[in-house]
């Protein structure tokens, strides 16, 4: 058979079993940190009983369209289970952990769904999405660690529930993340393959439970291009490219290296983009749905690391707190200690200049003395996975402060991932530095693409040009050309040349851009500055307006932000707009 039968045990490290290895963490060096933030976690949660998933919170989401009451309180069940289980195998002597961790296990057992409400599927409970999988995963795999501490009756229990509630209901039906492109399909089948690896013992079975998976996993790189940019955004690219390479390892281990599925220069290509879009220490290109600060998974690093020999081990300073996950999911957990190579000496992101044509994203990052500055753009199109209307969109940075901004990763609420998607300012041009012609703003769709039409990059310079007239719905643009030049010196300047031809004279063009929330005034006539950049731009031809916005955050914070529109005299039927950004 294609995939030999093996138990769960063997499909993890040798020290994962061995109970000295854990016993030994909290006093090592490397990996002392993690230890006390877990055992000052667990010291708080063992007093505490575990808060219910009740009727009315589940409610909520249908009711309101919130859907962050329920999902606090599941995802804290599961910072609960991870606690205790990982207090467990690091102090086996401290029962009540143990114990702990047995209560949790019946809490997650016992629960209506394991699905969210944002994702059930026609009141089905058994309905299989991204945490329902996920918890299978997680269940099954803690008992194949720590199966002899939880004993017969609690690990007949886990595997009834994986099997009712997951495997069966996988087994069954086909679920639409089976073909997805995105995320979904890697931590579905990722989280389905693992329990079905770390649990069924009839060979057939897990064959043709892998053998749906592996074909997911194809649909999921299918999502990608070439270059290995995830266009979803740099945590998707921890979430759902991460559950890829559980997965990969998990298989490589079943099939006893037969099915290797890093043997793939896309996989190659994909494990290189944490180090191409970090910016400064812990900011990150916040493309798409992406908080801009991030910490790093190092474990994972690691092992991409001991994977491709190219890939960047990362500072150790940026290194992923436990309470960093708020959806506390247990395989990156895990993997974050037992993935973890303290012989490895990590490194601050090297400066560089990042093409990534097939994908239209370019990321400079630059030094200048003690000084370190980053430029980020992108093309691509507006119909890509978690999209924003952002293309021809850019950033700046300087020591980490934002000064031409993206706002990132908006609230997920109802409404959120529907037809209603562009009515949130994250996700519409209006919350993009793109400019608005004739009344009209860049809108979504896949036919809304830009064209790279310039790439040259010297040491001292980069220049990105694009095309951009399919992505307005303007009656009459014939061509819309934005060019960016980056000079790389002392004082690191962007260029913005905007290039317009109508058929007909444009009655309005507004060069609009995003800014970060500082004191920016209008210094002299053409020139409006904050302390560290200064903007400069034609008076005569365009005139100023700055207002201050807010939005809620990816936290559900309000956060604001300086939106400065240009304002075209007279704009004519063919163009020129020029505008410098200048750091000081």
């Amino acid at each position: 058979m294609l995939f030999s039968r093996k138990k769960g045990e063997r499909l993890l490290p040798s020290k994962v079993l061995a109970g000295k290895w854990w016993n030994e963490r909290p006093s090592h060096p490397a990996w002392q940190a993690p230890a006390a933030e877990v055992e000052s976690e667990a010291e708080q949660l063992i007093n505490r009983g575990t808060p219910p998933l009740t009727d009315d919170l589940f409610r909520l989401f249908e009711e309101t369209g919130s859907r962050k009451e329920y999902e606090a309180v599941y995802f804290h069940r599961r910072h609960r289970l991870n606690t205790f289980a990982l207090m467990t195998l690091l102090h086996p002597e401290k029962e009540p952990f143990e114990k702990g961790l047995r209560e949790e296990i019946k809490a997650v057992c016992s629960e209506y769904t394991w699905c969210l409400p944002a994702h059930i599927k026609e009141g089905d409970p058994y309905t299989i999405d991204l945490f329902a999988a996920e918890t299978a995963f997680a269940l099954s795999e803690i008992k194949s660690i720590l199966g002899t501490s939880l004993g017969e009756p609690l690990c007949r229990r886990i595997e009834e529930e994986v099997q009712k509630r997951v495997l069966h209901p996988f087994l069954s039906h086909t679920h639409h993340w089976e073909t997805a492109c995105h995320n979904w399909a890697a931590v579905c089948a990722g989280s389905v393959g693992a329990a079905a690896m770390h649990l069924l013992e009839d060979g057939d079975v897990l064959d043709a439970v892998l053998e749906r998976n592996v074909r997911t996993m194809d649909y999921f790189l299918s999502g990608f291009n070439e270059d290995g940019v995830c266009r979803e955004g740099y945590q998707y690219w921890q979430y759902g490219f991460g559950f890829f390479v559980y997965f990969a390892d998990l298989l490589l281990a079943e099939s006893e290296g037969r099915i290797d599925l890093f043997q793939n220069e896309k996989v190659h290509q994909i494990a290189r983009f944490q180090q191409n879009v970090f910016l400064y220490r812990n900011k990150v290109v916040p493309f798409s749905d992406c908080v801009p600060e991030q910490s790093v998974p190092l474990g994972l690093s690691h092992y991409l690391h001991h994977c491709f020999s190219d890939v960047t081990v990362p500072d150790n300073r940026l290194r992923k707190p436990y309470t960093a996950d708020h959806c506390a999911r247990w395989a990156p957990f895990l993997r974050e200690w037992i993935w973890l190579d303290d012989t490895l000496q990590g490194r601050e992101w090297e400066e560089k200049d990042e093409v990534m044509d097939a994908s239209q994203w370019v990321v400079s990052r630059f030094r200048s003395g003690e000084d370190h500055y980053a430029f980020a753009a992108k093309g691509g199109h507006n119909d890509e996975p978690h999209n924003h209307n952002d293309v021809g969109h850019m950033i700046m940075m300087k020591n980490g402060e934002m000064f031409l901004k993206d706002l990132g990763a908006g609230l997920y609420q109802k409404g959120y991932f529907d037809e209603k998607r562009y009515t949130f300012i994250t996700n519409h041009a209006l919350g993009h530095s793109l400019p608005v012609i004739n009344g009209i703003y860049q809108t979504e769709g896949r036919d809304r693409k830009a064209v790279q039409t310039k790439t040259m990059q010297d040491e001292a310079r980069l220049a990105y040009g694009l095309e951009l007239k399919d992505t307005y719905p303007v009656s009459g643009l014939a061509s819309f050309h934005r060019t960016f030049t980056w000079h790389k010196k002392e004082k690191p300047v962007l260029e913005l040349l905007d290039t317009f031809e109508l058929e007909e004279p444009p009655n309005r063009v507004i060069e609009q851009f995003i800014l970060g929330d500082l004191l920016w005034k209008e210094e002299t006539e053409g020139v409006i500055a904050a302390d560290g950049m200064q903007i400069h731009y034609d008076p005569a031809q365009l005139r100023p307006m700055m207002t201050r916005e807010h939005f809620i955050n990816h936290s559900g914070r309000k956060e604001f932000y300086q939106l400065l529109k240009l304002h075209a005299h007279n704009p004519a039927q063919t163009g020129i707009i020029k505008i410098a950004f200048t750091f000081y």
